[in-house]
């Protein structure tokens, strides 16, 4: 902590900016020897960093532009987990013939029509993205209600389109 007070001297935090004002005077006493800092110098070095708030799952998260935002929040991961394995056996029971329609699948489930609807399109998901969500390897920006509201059925597209960051799984093949 002793370190933080004596370099850090303020922290601006706004919706589209952070600024960051560190003592050089601190910063050259913690490195050496005092005479190191001359008296005609300044004392400030500000850092401007661009940022974003954004919804993350059950978050928000302050993003600093051009970083990775890191993976989901853990409830996020389990409910998108749950999803996309009720979607998977929902499809099933669909393409099997066990159940005929999305109505009967939903009066067997207790949910309604819509809710299945929403659901099931995760059958859809590349076998990639799904892995990655069995794995719990979710961007942070990726959330259930991101992908209620749809997404490309390209697989390539999906993988950009739902945040991830590395190239997608088709590209690295060309």
């Amino acid at each position: 902590m002793e370190v933080v007070t004596a370099v850090l001297k303020k922290v601006t935090v706004g919706r589209e900016r952070v600024i960051l004002m560190f003592s050089l005077a601190g910063l050259l006493s913690l490195l050496g020897p005092a005479d190191l800092v001359r008296k005609n110098d300044s004392d400030d070095y500000r850092v401007d960093l661009d940022v974003s708030l954004q919804r993350c799952g059950i978050e928000s998260k302050l993003i600093v532009a051009g970083t990775i935002p890191g993976t989901a929040h853990k409830r996020t991961i389990k409910a998108l987990q749950d999803a996309l394995n009720k979607a998977l056996d929902w499809n099933q029971e669909l393409i099997s013939g066990k159940v005929k329609t999305m109505k009967e699948l939903a009066e067997k489930e207790s949910v309604t029509q819509r809710y299945i609807a929403h659901l099931i399109k995760l059958a859809w998901l590349s076998p990639e993205i799904m892995q990655a969500i069995i794995c719990g390897q979710v961007p942070a920006t990726l959330s259930l209600d991101q992908l209620k509201r749809g997404f490309p059925l390209d697989w390539s597209e999906q993988w950009r389109v739902l945040g991830f960051t590395t190239a997608s799984p088709d590209s690295k093949a060309n």
